[in-house]
Parts: structure tokens; C-alpha cells; sequence
């Protein structure tokens, strides 16, 4: 079963409880259910953000959930938007919400404040750097996509035009280019090391965690390279089999090991030969050179601790 029916159900019966509670002035649909760009499919969740006099309540405690449905689950997280937290709550039947409680009265200012920056947004360099921050926070989740289904404040209109213009990535710099180079490499010495020392465990969850996400960056900036269209909605390696490149999608199946010291060890290398292919196509596009010559000493030595790193264990 996939999540449509149950979020369109559940967002429905919060704006009627909410409707009837004064202190809940608004709920606005963020994300992939309110916008065109990569809209949600049958599996997106249900993102909210609501807005109440005393968020407090709704954030100590959980059980006014119930009065919707009841939930299975519902865990805190901390959201980039003033400081605040995001409930992540499944609902029984496994309807999956994540809602966010912010102030009212401090959303419809920021609002306002999105709005006059508009129009104005050589105001941006006047405000204080919290201020700034959390206004770029705000302006990207409109961005991203926010449709207003409860306002009794009437802050929707200050919401009509969306965020802030976003400006389109710019390429690496070539110091940038080279310290993810470095760092890639510094992620084979350090796995290297854990697993000659048996630490698998490690290795494979830490290691593969770290060595994945710069793997990631080179990835993302090689397809910017190429001039395949970007979007904020790619990030974080979302929908990545939608937009990398068949062959890199191909070869990511040699990039993840089971938990097993010879194919930890393989599977290094093979995102080494990843990375280094994609660093050196988009190095030639930008005019940056790849350090080969880095690369073979530090994996000389990578590779003379790798005789028996399979037989290893703790010491």
C-alpha cells in the first residue's frame, strides 16, 4: 500500500481538528506534495509545517496526535527553520507524516519579511546573520514547494510568490576540486586502517557512510559538469537513478559491500576507480587536474597493508 490515500485522510482530519483550536492559526503542505517540479509519487511522504501560538505543547508531548490517528510511531529531530523540531510520526497502517510545529506569530513576520525581500533583496546584507539564515531557510522550503491548506492569519498571501530567487550551483572551485580529492583518499587510509586492525564493523557502517557522501559530491558536481539540469530536489542523493548516468549507476552495484573484510576491501577500490574516473571528466571540463600522483602513493601504501587485511582481526 503506498501513501497517497493515507496522507490526503490524515491531512484532511488535522485542518478539521485544527480548525476548531485557536491556537493552531495555519498548515501549509511542504515539499513534493505541493509543488509541480518532481511532484510526489506513490511512496511520498507527507511533510507539514503548522503553525501555533505555543508550539511547546505540541512538541513536549505527542499524545494530541491521537486525535487525528493513532500513531505508531513518533520520534523528535531538530529542523534547520529557526531552531525548531520536526515530529516524525507513522501513523498505524504506516502512513508516514512529518510535521513541524513553528511560532505563528514569528512565521508570519519571516513570511513578510520573505515577501519585502523580494523586492527588495539588497535588504538581505542589513540583517543580522541568525535573521539571514533563517530567512534563506524559510525562502528554500518555499522553494521546494509549500501550499497552504489552513490560514487563519491570512499569511498565505505574503507565500504566493515563493522564496527568494535560488541561484544556480556554481561549479567547485579548483581548491574545492582537490581537497574532495584529498579527502577521498583520506577515507582509503582510514578505512584501510580499520580493517587491518579487524574493525569491520566500523569500517562498513562509519567508513562506507563517510567515503559515500564525498563520492556523492563528485557525482553531483560531475553531472553539473555535463550540463545535465539540476534541481534542489536532487540533493542528498535523491531520485539519483533519475538523473545520474546509466553507466555510474552500473558501477555503484561494485560499491557496496556486504559485511565481509575481502569485499570491504574490494569495494574500496572500486569507488576509488569511480571517483577517479568522474573527478578526471569533470576536471577536464573545468580546467582542474586530477592528483594522480597523489592518488599512487597514497595507495601504494593503501595497498601494501591489504596482503592479509581479510584475515585480520581485532587486536
Amino acid at each position: 500500500m503506498g501513501q497517497h490515500e493515507g496522507a490526503e485522510r490524515i491531512l484532511s482530519k488535522l485542518v478539521s481538528w485544527a480548525s476548531a483550536r485557536d491556537d493552531l492559526r495555519g498548515i501549509a503542505v511542504v515539499g513534493s506534495r505541493a509543488r509541480s517540479d518532481r511532484p510526489a509519487d506513490h511512496w511520498s511522504d507527507l511533510d507539514l509545517l503548522v503553525m501555533a501560538r505555543h508550539p511547546g505543547r505540541y512538541l513536549a508531548r505527542t499524545d494530541w496526535l491521537a486525535a487525528i490517528e493513532k500513531p505508531w510511531l513518533a520520534v523528535k529531530e531538530p529542523t534547520p527553520i529557526g531552531g525548531q523540531e520536526i515530529l516524525l510520526v507513522t501513523f498505524e497502517g504506516g502512513t508516514k507524516v512529518d510535521i513541524s510545529v513553528v511560532p505563528s506569530r514569528t512565521f508570519a513576520l519571516a513570511a513578510r519579511a520573505v515577501g519585502i525581500l523580494r523586492r527588495y533583496p539588497a535588504a538581505m546584507s542589513l540583517l543580522p546573520g541568525v535573521a539571514r539564515e533563517r530567512l534563506l531557510a524559510l525562502s528554500d522550503v518555499l522553494n521546494r514547494g509549500l501550499r497552504v491548506v489552513l490560514d487563519k492569519d491570512g499569511v498565505a498571501r505574503h507565500l504566493e510568490a515563493g522564496g527568494l530567487p535560488m541561484a544556480a550551483p556554481t561549479p567547485p572551485t579548483e581548491d574545492e576540486f582537490a581537497d574532495l580529492a584529498c579527502r577521498f583518499l583520506n577515507e582509503q587510509v582510514w578505512i584501510a586502517l580499520k580493517l587491518r586492525r579487524g574493525e569491520l564493523f566500523v569500517a562498513r557502517t562509519l567508513g562506507e557512510s563517510r567515503l559515500s557522501a564525498l563520492l556523492l559530491r563528485m557525482i553531483e558536481w560531475h553531472a553539473r559538469a555535463k550540463g545535465i539540469p539540476w534541481s534542489a530536489s536532487y540533493e542528498h542523493g535523491r531520485l539519483l537513478e533519475s538523473w545520474a548516468p546509466p553507466e555510474v549507476i552500473r558501477r555503484l552495484d561494485e560499491v557496496f559491500p556486504r559485511y565481509d573484510a575481502a569485499e570491504i576491501w574490494a569495494a574500496r577500490f572500486a569507488a576509488l576507480d569511480l571517483f577517479r574516473s568522474l573527478a578526471e571528466e569533470t576536471g577536464a571540463r573545468l580546467g582542474y587536474p586530477y592528483p594522480h600522483q597523489l592518488e599512487h602513493d597514497v595507495m601504494s601504501w593503501v595497498r601494501s597493508l591489504g596482503d592479509d587485511s581479510e584475515r585480520a582481526r581485532p587486536g
